[in-house]
């Protein structure tokens, strides 16, 4: 499939939150995943209009996410991530900016730990040259989101 198992996305944001905050961000199409990933333990967005989303996605260290208009618009608000590639051609699709691609036939056999390595080299990378991780180094987000 298209979408990287809703499993995997949630032992991610389990595991990253004991490092750097962490949410998860759904877009139209994954709105019934919401409760799933709260009985998970994870803090989630839902049903936000784009700009909200968009403010949202700015005050992010990193991102990691399917082949998605959210990925996109993480990429293009310069926010470094991870893009997830299943059947979609990722030459052709793939997010403009600081995005590292991961591209399997079929999402479901991509393992997480190639995700979270992935992952936590970002927020490496971040740490080294900001001395901490901190969304402040972004935009002036509300406190309410760091």
């Amino acid at each position: 499939g298209k979408n990287w198992p809703a499993e995997k996305f949630a032992a991610l944001a389990r595991a990253t939150v004991k490092r750097v905050p962490c949410a998860i961000l759904l877009g139209p199409a994954e709105q019934q995943l919401k409760a799933f990933f709260e009985k998970r333990g994870c803090v989630v967005f839902a049903s936000l209009e784009l700009p909200v989303a968009a403010a949202l996605i700015a005050c992010a260290m990193a991102f990691v996410g399917n082949d998605s208009g959210l990925s996109h618009t993480a990429a293009a608000l310069g926010v470094p991530g991870v893009a997830l590639f299943g059947p979609t051609e990722p030459v052709r699709w793939a997010p403009l900016g600081q995005v590292a691609i991961i591209a399997r036939a079929e999402l479901a056999a991509l393992d997480y730990d190639e995700v979270a390595a992935s992952l936590m080299a970002i927020l490496d990378k971040l740490n080294a040259q900001h001395g901490r991780f901190a969304p402040s180094y972004r935009v002036d987000c509300p406190s309410a989101l760091t």
